[in-house]
């Protein structure tokens, strides 16, 4: 009775998790593991389903890594949100979005060898803020964006590299912000992460609040 309650139990949280999974996820292989595998464990047991989902599941990662590496750009001063603003305005953001906003921009899948990649973005960023004019380094507020509209996906290793960017830009006194990342990965972040990302809102949007914080100190 112990065994059949257990295996129950553990059944009704894999279908749970496999109904959520299903209604975030947008890769196509995804789908088809959390139909078939709980079909195969129905039919031909339990262990054969999951060596079928995880050779599977290892196959699919294996080649969607291999055909897509991530790329981590570091930008600074080169990008505007689409709000049209006064000249004024427009002037302030000339001379000082430079300083104020760096732009980190992510696609492909984050993974665990996108860790060094991340340092050395975030490495880049902290060294060009030092470079940066004492009256401007000491004028807040700064900020750092990570652009993740191209993220095709993330595990927990890289989602924790994430993390570690923002305890080290807040503490140098910046703000960090992830701008809209894809339904999944906003979704492992939230879980994964905890609410720490703050507001997961659209790249403009958190352009446009970056933008509107350094006209309201100048």
């Amino acid at each position: 009775c112990v065994v059949a309650a257990f295996m129950l139990e553990m059944g009704i949280f894999v279908l749970e998790t496999g109904i959520r999974t299903f209604t975030v996820t947008t890769d196509p292989v995804d789908q088809v593991l959390i139909i078939v595998v709980p079909t195969v464990m129905l039919l031909g047991g339990f262990l054969p389903g999951i060596r079928i989902g995880l050779l599977v599941a290892l196959a699919n990662f294996v080649v969607k890594y291999s055909a897509a590496p991530p790329m981590v750009r570091f930008q600074r001063g080169v990008l505007r949100s689409s709000t049209v603003r006064p000249s004024e305005h427009q002037l302030v953001l000339d001379e000082r979005a430079s300083h104020s906003i760096s732009i980190i921009s992510l696609q492909g899948f984050l993974m665990f060898g996108s860790a060094p990649q991340l340092s050395d973005a975030l490495d880049n960023c902290l060294a060009r803020r030092a470079r940066c004019p004492a009256q401007h380094v000491h004028t807040p507020p700064w900020f750092v964006i990570v652009d993740a509209r191209a993220v095709k996906g993330c595990d927990f290793g890289a989602l924790q590299d994430l993390e570690k960017m923002l305890k080290a830009v807040v503490a140098e006194g910046g703000i960090f912000r992830v701008a809209q990342p894809p339904p999944p990965v906003a979704y492992a972040i939230e879980r994964a992460l905890e609410g720490s990302m703050g507001e997961l809102a659209s790249f403009n949007a958190t352009l446009h609040m970056a933008e509107d914080a350094v006209i309201a100190a100048q």
